[in-house]
């Protein structure tokens, strides 16, 4: 029946299929050359994604870092403005930006606008965090990432950076809360969670020893009393068969249930 119509057409197989564009990054990633027809584009939110892609192209360079903020600021000034969502976006990339130059009074200016305009976006608010735990304000980058981690349960980055602020505080025990929330299979937080039970269990070993070594010198010279008062035992003054006075050396807990050396 087909071929009384009329030659048939094939399609090769062998034809590469390529996915198509979700942003304005992903167009420039794959074709640079887009950037000049995005730029014409009235929609700011895409110049945001094109010069944030350019940027993360090049991190390290000044160049770049100076075009990418001029860019950036040029999206927020540009009328009618973006959405709400837009423009937390462009000012989040705008403070890491600035973050990246170590101008963190901009940066934390931006981040924060971020967080205003879009309260929901955890990534700001992992952002700002490691901004403040970068300029030393560490109650300001525990809050900052504690609400990250209420947005996002699953934002392994909020956790780890508590738990390093709570080892560094000397904090071991709710350090080892943060990492329990992370990924159990993750190599670094396994080796890191080793590292914290090996120090201490050598911690507590150190202790142990010398909690034993002024218990054996208080039983060669303090009285039974003060032992027991110091280490909250109740060491026997006299032999329970007999009225002959026992040497404190000798006492052994068996003698609470009358059982005598």
């Amino acid at each position: 029946f087909l071929s009384a119509q009329g030659p048939s057409l094939s399609i090769p197989t062998h034809t590469p299929r390529r996915p198509p564009f979700n942003s304005a990054s992903d167009a420039f990633q794959l074709h640079p050359d887009v950037q000049t027809l995005v730029w014409n584009d009235p929609k700011a939110e895409n110049v945001s994604k094109v010069a944030w892609a350019r940027w993360r192209d090049n991190p390290d360079s000044s160049d770049a870092e100076a075009r990418a903020i001029e860019d950036l600021t040029a999206c927020l000034a540009k009328r009618p403005p973006m959405r709400a969502k837009d423009q937390a976006e462009t000012h989040a990339r705008l403070g890491a930006v600035y973050a990246k130059r170590k101008e963190y009074q901009s940066a934390e200016k931006h981040l924060g606008a971020s967080c205003a305009k879009a309260p929901d976006n955890h990534h700001a608010w992992l952002q700002l965090g490691e901004l403040y735990r970068e300029t030393n304000r560490d109650e300001m980058a525990m809050r900052a990432f504690t609400k990250c981690a209420e947005i996002d349960e699953r934002c392994g980055g909020a956790y780890r950076a508590m738990a390093q602020m709570f080892e560094k505080h000397g904090q071991t025990s709710r350090a080892m809360a943060m990492y329990d929330k992370m990924d159990p299979n993750d190599p670094r937080v396994l080796k890191r969670k080793d590292e914290i039970l090996l120090k201490c269990a050598l911690r507590l070993q150190r202790a142990f020893r010398g909690h034993k070594a002024r218990k054996q010198n208080a039983f060669k010279g303090g009285g039974a009393r003060q032992v027991a008062r110091n280490y909250g035992e109740r060491a026997p003054l006299r032999d329970p068969d007999g009225d002959k006075a026992r040497s404190i050396q000798h006492w052994s807990p068996y003698d609470r249930v009358g059982v005598v050396n």
